[in-house]
């Protein structure tokens, strides 16, 4: 993995470049990669684990739920996790 110094005319690059690089700052220096979709080294037709189904059957629940609060119980829940 190369190293670089100063990306892009640059002492602090980070994000994607049209689709075919991204930068990364990590603990030791900046980094360059070629670009990958998020999600893109999941391997294609592998089935979910059944806890994996069970956390996200709980993840829709609790956003239907959340969509059902009315505006002042969503600002008391945003208050109270402040």
């Amino acid at each position: 993995m190369p190293k670089v110094t100063g990306p892009l005319i640059s002492l602090d690059a980070k994000g994607d470049v049209g689709k075919k690089l991204t930068f990364q700052r990590r603990p030791s220096g900046s980094a360059v990669y070629p670009f990958s979709k998020p999600g893109a080294r999941v391997k294609k037709n592998k089935e979910p684990s059944a806890s994996q189904i069970t956390i996200r059957d709980y993840v829709k629940e609790a956003v239907e739920h959340w969509h059902m609060l009315t505006a002042d119980e969503k600002k008391q829940w945003n208050d109270f996790v402040k």
